[in-house]
């Protein structure tokens, strides 16, 4: 939760300002103080008494200093811890420091005092003003730095560890580096994105505050001008602190980006060295496919020859000739080998070719497309049959098969046309009564 700095003016010369003091302002040494009687008048504390006795002079300061003293006590019971007066992040203290310099500027209205106030709350993280310990930007530019050195280094890991492996496997290297997989692996600058990621959404956060914070000191400035009857340019709240952090934000969100994307570059590396193991192993695997479709037709073919028959021709050692069987062997297993091959190297046009003619057969004329094929498929089938040396009994009853596949086939598709466009009519009918309704 950020500080927020309260602010009344009232009239020319009353302001009450109210603003929370920092986490354990304390000082080691408490001071004692008594409660206040029934007929006492209290005695000024905090900023206010110490803006009277700093403004009542030497006199009046001893005079103040001795009520005040009036109402201390030495009791254990009621010591109370006393502030911090040396604290660089206490504002009021800041203030009253301020105002004790003899050679500060006048103050010559209570604007201009609501200003100094103003300046004071916004200059309090200012890194010229406050101790290491305390400039929390540093501690981000520190932490961007450190992951850009990371990605720096991380990329350079992967590009020796990308090359090596490219190397070994053109044979070039000595394959004794013992380049694993880890050293390719892109966890590291995953945690490192992350990390940047977090880094730059809580300075997005800073800017907002920061930001929110401009717009309410120019709104001040104008309202404190308009007060004053303030005709001059210059401006009674000082925004160079603010303008300075807003700037070194952009600075290190530039900084937070570069290294985010560099982190990004080695992981696109990855990808990209993936995908070509990718396409090395899909080459190999095609490699495989091919032999085995070459030799799978003529290890079938050499086993159907291997069987003890009497259907081959015997010479008189009865064994089957040699040419006789490598040219059914090498003829009937290309044959065969040589369309699977094509199809192996062409899947994606094929499977493409597929979804066209299935297309085609949602179209309005695909009983004309059915008719076709399945006239085609009875010629296929017929015509390879009628010229063969079967019985004509024997023909008429394919022909008589064909073509009752070929009704029961335009049968079925028939009843399913007409199936699915009574379902259709169905649903439309359910909807539209579901749609409508009685008006009252």
């Amino acid at each position: 939760m950020t500080d927020q700095l309260w602010m009344w003016i009232l009239g020319d010369d009353t302001m009450i300002t109210c603003c929370p003091l920092r986490w354990n302002p304390w000082d080691e040494e408490p001071i004692s103080r008594a409660p206040q009687t029934s007929n006492a008048k209290p005695a000024q504390s905090g900023v206010i008494g110490r803006l009277i006795n700093y403004a009542g002079g030497n006199q009046e300061s001893g005079k103040a200093s001795k009520r005040v003293n009036e109402w201390v006590d030495t009791t254990e019971a009621s010591r109370w811890p006393k502030i911090d007066t040396s604290d660089s992040l206490n504002v009021t203290h800041v203030i009253t420091n301020h105002l004790r310099k003899p050679n500060r500027e006048a103050i010559m209205s209570i604007y201009e005092l609501a200003g100094l106030i103003t300046s004071t709350c916004i200059e309090i993280f200012d890194p010229h003003h406050v101790r290491k310990e305390f400039r929390f930007f540093d501690f981000f530019d520190h932490s961007i730095r450190l992951a850009s050195d990371k990605v720096a280094g991380y990329l350079r890991n992967f590009k020796y560890a990308v090359n090596v492996r490219i190397h070994d496997d053109e044979g070039e290297g000595d394959g004794n580096l013992g380049i694993s997989d880890e050293k390719l692996s892109i966890s590291n600058e995953i945690e490192l994105m992350i990390e940047v990621d977090d880094i730059l959404d809580e300075l997005h956060t800073l800017k907002l505050v920061l930001t929110d914070q401009k717009n309410v000191v120019q709104d001040m400035n104008k309202a404190l001008k308009k007060l004053a009857k303030d005709r001059t340019t210059r401006s009674y709240v000082n925004m160079r602190t603010l303008d300075d952090h807003l700037a070194r934000i952009d600075q290190m969100e530039d900084t937070a980006k570069k290294a985010d994307k560099s982190a990004s570059l080695a992981e696109a590396s990855f990808a990209q060295e993936a995908a070509r193991e990718t396409a090395r192993q899909s080459k190999t695997i095609m490699v495989f496919t091919v032999i085995t479709i070459l030799f799978l037709p003529v290890s079938f073919i050499a086993a159907i020859f291997a069987i003890d028959t009497n259907g081959f021709p015997r010479e008189e050692d009865d064994k089957i000739p040699f040419d006789y069987l490598m040219g059914y062997i090498l003829s009937i297993g290309f044959a065969i080998s040589i369309p699977l091959i094509i199809a192996a190297f062409n899947v994606d046009r094929i499977a493409e070719g597929f979804n066209k003619f299935r297309s085609m057969l949602t179209v309005k004329w695909n009983p004309f497309v059915i008719a076709v094929v399945g006239l085609g498929l009875i010629a296929a089938v017929l015509a390879p049959t009628m010229v063969s040396s079967l019985t004509s009994s024997i023909k008429v009853a394919v022909a008589v098969v064909l073509v009752l596949l070929l009704t029961i086939g335009g049968i079925s598709h028939l009843v399913y046309n007409l199936v699915s466009q009574a379902r259709r009519s169905m649903s439309v009918t359910s909807s539209s009564t579901s749609s409508g309704g009685t008006v009252y």
